[in-house]
């Protein structure tokens, strides 16, 4: 049931459509009462400041920044344990409506950096977390279609061990944690996103393991100063990674579900 709240509300919320949402309401409130017209007038403010700051300015790219900025120095362990690849950089829903094969998003530097990692460490397990995260049945799992991937690329000469039920970041480090059953000491490393790294870092500690966050997929192009953008679909979809991101830290905090790594 949190699961699927957690969905619904992001549908509402997710900047663009709180703007519209927003918009909308205001608009129709101007039609009512002078009191009604008076909030509506403050939602339709709201609407277009939240467009202008989150839209036509380069702020969501400077909190993105922020938010990646730390995994620049990371140092990989000499002798991990295993790797494990979070999901989220395949499109199960095209897939499954393709009827197979597999297709690839903004994310899929996850895949990359986990065969690279997996050749720079040759002999321990490669692990592949991630099922599908689809609120209906239209969607294939990603872990299925990980190791289609990879036996394209590498014939059975590399495998992953797949876990295919997780929908979340915390239930990819449950069900990890139970499948891998990691041992006192060890390290293992996790690929996932740059902008994600501070919230798995915090899980997986919290249900047990000890890891590094190897971080990949690189979004913010901010370059030390703040200006306007023509780019406001771009700047969107930033600020919806961003006000997510903060979201999950708190919902997860909130819930004892990470441990904070300092």
């Amino acid at each position: 049931m949190t699961f699927i709240l957690s969905k619904v509300f992001w549908i509402i919320f997710r900047p663009l459509n709180l703007i519209i949402l927003l918009l909308t309401s205001g608009l129709a409130l101007r039609r009512f009462s002078l009191r009604l017209r008076k909030i509506g007038g403050l939602l339709t403010g709201l609407a277009f400041a939240l467009l202008f700051v989150l839209g036509f300015t380069n702020i969501p790219d400077y909190l993105l920044h922020k938010l990646e900025k730390p995994q620049h120095t990371v140092t990989l362990p000499a002798a991990p344990a295993g790797i494990i690849v979070l999901g989220g950089g395949l499109d199960g829903r095209i897939t499954f409506l393709r009827g197979g094969g597999y297709e690839l998003n903004s994310a899929s530097d996850r895949l990359i950096a986990g065969f690279e990692l997996a050749n720079r460490y040759p002999g321990i397990p490669l692990v592949y977390s991630g099922g599908s995260s689809a609120l209906d049945q239209g969607s294939e799992s990603g872990a299925v279609v990980a190791q289609r991937i990879a036996r394209a690329l590498y014939g059975e000469r590399r495998r992953f061990i797949l876990e295919d039920k997780s929908r979340n970041t915390w239930e990819n480090a449950k069900f990890s944690y139970r499948l891998l059953a990691p041992k006192p000491g060890q390290i293992w490393i996790v690929v996932t996103s740059a902008f994600h790294a501070l919230r798995v870092e915090g899980v997986f500690r919290q249900v047990g393991f000890k890891v590094v966050v190897w971080p990949t997929d690189f979004r913010s192009g901010f370059n030390g100063a703040f200006k306007l953008s023509y780019k406001s679909m771009d700047q969107l979809y930033k600020s919806e990674i961003v006000i997510r991101e903060f979201l999950g830290v708190v919902y997860y905090s909130l819930m004892d579900r990470m441990q904070w790594p300092f």
